[in-house]
This record gives structure tokens, C-alpha cells and sequence, in this order.
């Protein structure tokens, strides 16, 4: 008999997941004991599961998290009940995921980029001319990082991942290893003739401080004296995009400028969704098709058209 603590353990144990994949199903279990305590296995019933739901589903988590969460429990009690570790005969968590309500497309309008610079330019400027550290400190640094996902539309975790070796000024692309893509396929993005100009002083910036060609190249802790920890995480990244939400008042995230430069790329007439696809290391068109969006200017621009 097995409490549901030890459940994510004996999964991974035999699954390959990353690290971060590994978190996901943490959270999700670390949520369900917080509700029915860390009982056994076969305690947790669908009666259980529905009225956890009903407690926290508006009020303290959105209806994309709840089913992120099912999701992950789906898979580990439905891998629980495969492999006889509980006497329960059906999932619990099966069926019992939510519609989510439509949201407002998550681009990142040209008015909030333009904010976003200017904010980043101030401070760098004042950090050169004072030796006084920014609130976003180093400013250049976190120019080059919100640059950098303009630009590429590439993941948070891709980004962290990166190493000076993937980086071709020569021929222009970053190298994303299957090792920390997605989904295992390894692909290269091109880079931005405007986005050069900060990769350049980023890696000529990393050598000075003695940073290999196969260690993290995104990592302010190189770079700063605020910032002491051995690498960058995924926790100092979305401290600075909070940070600069704050600054913006709205929110803006790694992710959004995926939407962004989707929705971007497919306004011009000579692009189209496999082009948009490779960019974004997507497997497959329906995946892409989520993250462009059509606005109603475009909707009115083409009903003009209509003769």
C-alpha cells in the first residue's frame, strides 16, 4: 500500500522526464494532499476529486490549472492502477477536467515593447553613468533576455538552457538541443539581424567572466553582484518579468511573445504555418494554429475587401 507522497517517486523512477516535468507533477500532487492529506492511494475516490474541484476551482486556482492538475494525476493513478499499486479499478481523475473560458490573446502589443525598452534603455543608461545598480540589474543584461525572446520566440527553458556553443554569429542560428526541447526534436532558429548586435556582447561579456563554451550563457549571476546563485532558474527569470509587468502595469511573459511573434510572422504575405511551426519547434500545425490570432482589424480589413 503506497500514500500518495510516494507516487510522483515511484513514476519517475521509471519514466524519463526532465526536471521541470518532474515539478509539474509535484505541484499537482502537493495540491492534492494539501486538500485530502496524504492518505493512501486508494482513499482518494472520484467523489474526493470532484469535491476538491469544487473548493478550489474560481477561487484560488483558474480553470487552466485545475486541469494541468488532473492531467498530471490522471497519468500517475491511472500508472498506479496498471501496475497494481492500488486495489482501485477506474482513474478517479478521468473526465474530470473543466472547459476553460475563451481569453483575450496572449500577444504583447507594440505599445507595451516599445514601454519595455525604454525602461531597459533608461536603466542601462543610468547604470553606466552612476555604478548604480537598476532595479533590474543588470539592465543589459535583461535587455539582451527580453530581446532574445522578441526575437526567437524560443521557450523559457530553452533559453536557460543555452550555451555559448549554440550560439552562430557566423551563420546566424541558435542550436536548441532535443535534450531541453519540448518535445525531444532538436531545431534551430534563426537570428535576428537586429538581435545579434546583444548575443554578441552577451557572449563577449560571458568569456570575460570565464564562462565556457558549454556552461549556461543565460545566467546573471555572472554578471551580478545582487544575484549569488551558481545558475539562473526559471524563479529569477519570472522575478524580472514581474518586475517589469509591474513597471508596464499589464502582464507580460516569455510565453506571450510566442503568441506574439506567431501572430506576427503570419500578417506577413510571404509567411505561412509551416514556417511559423519550424520557428516555433512545434510537431505539429494544430499546435501553431493555438498560437496565432486574429484581431478584429484583420477581420474588417478583409471584409472590406469583399467586393
Amino acid at each position: 500500500m503506497h500514500v500518495i507522497s510516494e507516487l510522483p517517486e515511484i513514476y519517475f523512477f521509471e519514466m524519463r522526464l526532465r526536471a521541470t516535468t518532474e515539478q509539474g507533477y509535484r505541484v499537482a500532487t502537493n495540491a492534492l494532499i494539501r486538500f485530502a492529506g496524504d492518505c493512501l492511494i486508494d482513499e482518494i475516490d472520484r467523489k474526493t476529486v470532484l469535491s476538491w474541484r469544487k473548493s478550489v476551482l474560481g477561487s484560488d486556482i483558474k480553470e487552466v490549472s485545475w486541469n494541468t492538475y488532473a492531467r498530471h494525476l490522471r497519468a500517475l493513478f491511472g500508472y498506479a492502477i496498471k501496475n497494481n499499486l492500488t486495489s482501485l479499478l477506474e482513474n478517479p481523475f478521468e473526465g474530470c477536467g473543466v472547459r476553460c473560458p475563451n481569453r483575450p490573446p496572449k500577444t504583447v502589443k507594440q505599445r507595451l515593447i516599445r514601454d519595455s525598452r525604454i525602461i531597459l534603455v533608461g536603466m542601462a543608461r543610468s547604470e553606466m553613468k552612476t555604478l548604480i545598480m537598476a532595479s533590474l540589474h543588470p539592465a543589459w543584461f535583461w535587455r539582451t533576455v527580453f530581446e532574445t525572446f522578441f526575437y526567437t520566440g524560443i521557450r523559457a527553458n530553452e533559453l536557460l538552457n543555452l550555451r555559448p556553443i549554440d550560439v552562430d554569429l557566423e551563420n546566424m542560428t541558435i542550436c536548441i538541443h532535443p535534450e531541453v526541447s519540448k518535445n525531444f526534436d532538436e531545431h534551430y532558429v534563426p537570428i535576428h539581424s537586429r538581435l545579434a548586435k546583444y548575443l554578441k556582447i552577451l557572449l563577449l561579456n560571458a568569456k570575460a567572466r570565464g564562462i565556457s563554451s558549454t556552461e549556461q550563457l543565460f545566467n546573471v549571476n555572472k554578471f551580478s553582484q545582487r544575484h549569488m546563485r551558481r545558475t539562473m532558474d526559471m524563479n529569477q527569470l519570472s522575478r524580472f518579468y514581474t518586475a517589469l509587468s509591474r513597471k508596464l502595469g499589464v502582464h507580460v511573459s516569455p510565453h506571450r511573445f510566442r503568441h506574439t511573434i506567431a501572430t506576427d510572422l503570419m500578417r506577413q504575405p510571404k509567411c505561412n504555418l509551416h514556417i511559423v511551426k519550424d520557428l516555433l519547434g512545434h510537431r505539429s500545425i494544430s499546435t501553431t494554429l493555438k498560437y496565432v490570432h486574429v484581431d478584429v482589424d484583420q477581420v474588417r480589413y478583409a471584409l472590406e475587401e469583399m467586393r
